[in-house]
């Protein structure tokens, strides 16, 4: 059954006839650019007075809004509403099952959101001991689109206050490690270049340190108080500070993050850079978090036993 939600989006859907004679006739989208204009075509093909009827009332949804949320399939055998799904992001019988479930909206957000997502660039927390500190870390990273957060726990349990994350620690995955030196053997097998955030004597500007090299970076923060280990600024490949002209001697560890993030972001090294495989497994866990009563719902279709490692 096609993915379809609300009565105006069927309407678009059933303008498929409508939707290939604009492509054979050069109107049509020929790649994921253009598919906005093409739909805007259909729309007012199915509504020429410029409306959507909705439940027997005219809606006064624009145009180029009903176009966005276009839940239809593509020439290109992808899907509304941005083409991911069914491109990058090969059909399955339990990811067409989600989709069903989620509003257009959202569905919207979720593959927007999903195709700007970096790894290129993760974060390292040691023992951070405040809670609004922790979630301030994540929220400043998912807003910034990175992927992944790793946390030592060896001292003190990384927490995170939901009033503070707004959810945004849900979206990020995050890897807990007992150990500090288990966190940096791992990421240095996983090809990464360590910034130790500090103020040893060794310890370059942010400006001096050429971030451009290193194809993989995390950088670490330690505790607020302590700061990071003497183990793990052993491990770094680089030792980095923010230069200061006040009184103060440190930054808050949510700014400092935030700084170093936005530091990343401006030398160009956060970019869309997630493969198909990557891309695909998140939206099969976005779609499951998105999906009011999922594990009833797969269990109905038969399909639970897909979504294990994700419940």
């Amino acid at each position: 059954m096609r993915p379809v939600a609300g009565s105006y989006l069927q309407t678009l859907s059933r303008s498929a006839s409508t939707f290939a004679r604009l492509r054979m006739a050069g109107k049509g989208p020929s790649s994921s650019t253009d598919k906005q204009t093409s739909n805007g075509e259909i729309a007012r093909s199915a509504f020429p007075n410029g409306r959507a009827e909705k439940s027997g009332q005219y809606s006064s949804a624009p145009i180029e809004e009903m176009s966005r949320l276009y839940m239809g399939k593509y020439p290109d055998k992808s899907w509304g509403p941005t083409g991911l799904y069914g491109s990058r992001i090969a059909e399955t019988k339990l990811l067409s099952l989600l989709r069903s479930t989620v509003k257009p909206k959202r569905l919207l957000r979720i593959e927007e959101v999903l195709q700007q997502r970096c790894k290129r660039v993760q974060c390292l927390f040691e023992n951070v001991s405040d809670p609004a500190n922790g979630a301030a870390c994540l929220r400043t990273m998912e807003a910034f689109g990175l992927t992944d957060a790793h946390v030592v726990e060896a001292y003190e349990p990384f927490r995170v206050s939901e009033g503070i994350t707004m959810s945004a620690d849900k979206w990020m995955t995050v890897t807990k490690y007992k150990h500090c030196l288990d966190a940096a053997q791992q990421l240095k097998k996983d090809g990464f270049t360590i910034v130790a955030t500090c103020l040893d004597d060794d310890a370059l500007p942010l400006e001096e340190v050429d971030f451009k090299s290193m194809e993989k970076i995390c950088i670490m923060f330690g505790n607020e108080e302590r700061g990071l280990s003497k183990v793990l600024r052993g491990e770094a490949d680089h030792k980095v500070y923010i230069p200061m002209t006040g009184f103060s001697q440190s930054f808050n560890i949510s700014v400092s993050c935030g700084l170093m993030v936005m530091h990343a972001r401006h030398l160009g090294l956060i970019k869309p850079d997630l493969t198909d495989e990557e891309i695909t497994k998140l939206y099969k866990k976005w779609l499951l978090m998105s999906c009011k009563n999922a594990i009833n719902l797969l269990n109905r279709h038969g399909l639970v036993d897909e979504a294990n490692d994700y419940l």
